[in-house]
């Protein structure tokens, strides 16, 4: 590797090696690109996280493995603050996905904010429950009750029967609560909510598993801890 190469050279040629997948050649090319950085006065540690991206976009999972203590993974914030990985961004691969997923990498909520219905799994916040799928949902409820809107909405109207009609394990005004729905003239006014107004993420889930939907899954599972989202994805 020749002093006077461009930063976009280089990476090429270690994108290479990374197709290779031959980790002690692409070792082999990194430490002469450390050695470069230095011989003109640039700092590898800013160049570190692209070298990694370069292995996630080639699917090179020996050099991931490696590599994924070697800094943070969660490096970039979403609208609203919370951390994420960004390199989870770089693939549609899944078994790569997978592999950083197992490394502590967070998912990035906002690319669920549109689905049908979303929620994380840390504090059960509905990242997304749009209300076109809530319509949806409220007409599944009415297959699964027997009802029409007529005896919805009289049994809803009455808090001593709303108690004692179940879907699943939650009553009917425990539902419209999670829901947040409130009649108003024998009718819902559904509308689109998220993040900052809902932690009833579980529940809501619950609701939907028990009228027989199925929700996918991103994220990691063990024993004692699950962390990323469900989510029904887009139509």
């Amino acid at each position: 590797m020749e002093n006077g190469l461009t930063n976009e050279q280089i990476f090429d040629i270690i994108s290479s090696a990374m197709e290779t997948k031959y980790l002690d050649e692409i070792e082999e090319l990194v430490e002469e690109y450390k050695s470069l950085c230095d011989e003109n006065d640039l700092e590898y540690s800013s160049y570190e996280k692209e070298v990694f991206a370069i292995a996630v976009r080639t699917g090179n999972e020996e050099y991931i493995e490696e590599h994924a203590e070697d800094f943070d993974l969660n490096s970039a914030e979403n609208y609203w603050g919370d951390p994420y990985c960004p390199f989870l961004n770089e693939t549609e691969d899944e078994g790569i996905r997978q592999v950083l997923l197992d490394h502590g990498a967070f998912v990035d909520w906002e690319n669920y904010d549109t689905c049908p219905f979303a929620t994380d799994t840390s504090n059960w916040f509905v990242i997304s429950f749009t209300a076109d799928f809530q319509e949806e949902v409220f007409g599944k409820i009415l297959e699964y009750l027997g009802y029409d809107e007529d005896e919805f909405f009289e049994t809803v109207e009455d808090w001593d029967q709303a108690d004692s009609v179940f879907v699943g394990e939650y009553s009917l005004s425990d539902l419209m609560k999670y829901m947040e729905w409130e009649p108003e003239d024998g009718e819902i006014r559904f509308q689109d909510f998220g993040y900052t107004t809902s932690e009833n993420g579980a529940k809501i889930m619950d609701v939907l598993e028990e009228l027989g939907y199925e929700l996918d899954f991103i994220g990691t599972q063990s024993k004692f801890e699950t962390t990323g989202v469900y989510y029904l994805p887009e139509k």
